[in-house]
């Protein structure tokens, strides 16, 4: 169990002891002192269990099924992290989308080694430890006949083209997202864009901030390309905390942040993998939503790792995969 809140199930288990204790010796309402300086009568002692019990029930009753290999490279994962467009030279990829010459344009504030023209109307910068490769053109103007327009299963196509191009894993291919970037003048609106999202997948759950994301133009030129596809590595050196563990941590984590009962029954969870930009590993991770309404999620939820115990708060969708 995560530590940070064990030692609050540790000590809400010594109250519900010591109250019972009262109670048995016929001492029903003589009260324990709290740490806070407050005081639990055994009654208010054994409802405080009976809470955390049936909070602990229905939040194990929404857990989806996991075992240890959600925590485990498999040979066939082994065998994609030594495939692929990472064992190119990363400078050598830009010769495939653009014949114009790039050169050296710094190191950016998040490790990404960059590169440019002489005009400054095209950039790529990549970082290999991360697995992150970037591409961007300056907008073309171009003449568009309806006839020539891209339509999104067509960028679809392109899309998967570059996929095989870079030697990506069929095997990890994922969600195929697709659709059009308009712009408008105030008066007219027009179609400026294409952007195609194939996310990972590994061990059937998604890899959140995977993906390779390709923008073409209305006639089909690619305009930007983003891979963010790490090598996949895990704390293998963790167990995996089980499910009554699991449930324990959260329940009384929302309990101690005042929800009550109906607002838990609206937990919705989900199991993905979580990568860690500064650790360069990822980790399997429940995602914590309050559905609010038919079909609203909270973005701000909760993340909770199945191997380091409950994350605080923070909004998970910033990474475009929700």
């Amino acid at each position: 169990m995560n530590s940070k809140y064990a030692e609050k199930w540790l000590l809400a288990g010594v109250l519900v002891v010591f109250a019972v204790g009262l109670a048995s010796s016929g001492c029903n309402e003589q009260t324990a002192a709290l740490p806070e300086g407050k005081a639990l009568t055994s009654s208010s002692a054994e409802t405080l269990s009976a809470s955390l019990e049936a909070a602990t029930e229905d939040v194990l009753s929404k857990l989806p099924i996991w075992t240890e290999q959600v925590n485990e490279v498999t040979a066939q994962i082994s065998g994609n992290n030594d495939a692929g467009w990472r064992l190119k030279e990363p400078n050598t990829i830009i010769e495939l989308y653009d014949d114009n010459s790039f050169s050296f344009d710094g190191i950016r504030p998040d490790g990404a080694i960059a590169y440019s023209t002489e005009d400054k109307t095209a950039v790529f910068k990549h970082n290999v430890a991360t697995g992150y490769w970037k591409y961007i053109r300056e907008p073309q103007m171009e003449e568009l006949q309806a006839e020539s327009v891209i339509s999104d299963e067509q960028a679809e196509v392109l899309a998967d083209a570059i996929f095989e191009e870079l030697g990506l894993p069929v095997s990890e291919r994922g969600e195929v997202q697709s659709f059009g970037i308009a712009r408008s003048d105030g008066e007219k609106h027009w179609l400026a864009a294409r952007q195609v999202r194939i996310k990972r997948v590994v061990n059937g759950l998604r890899v959140i901030d995977s993906h390779l994301m390709a923008t073409f133009t209305p006639t089909g030129t690619l305009q930007r390309l983003e891979v963010r596809w790490p090598e996949f590595k895990l704390h293998t050196n963790k167990a995996v905390y089980d499910k009554d563990e699991v449930a324990q941590d959260i329940a009384f984590f929302y309990m101690n942040d005042g929800l009550g009962a109906e607002e838990m029954s609206n937990l919705v969870t989900d199991i993905v993998y979580w990568y860690s930009r500064e650790q360069q590993l990822f980790e399997p991770m429940l995602l914590l939503y309050m559905k609010e309404g038919d079909n609203s999620y909270n973005p701000a939820s909760q993340r909770y790792s199945l191997v380091s115990g409950l994350v605080e708060r923070e909004a998970v969708s910033e990474s475009g995969d929700f």
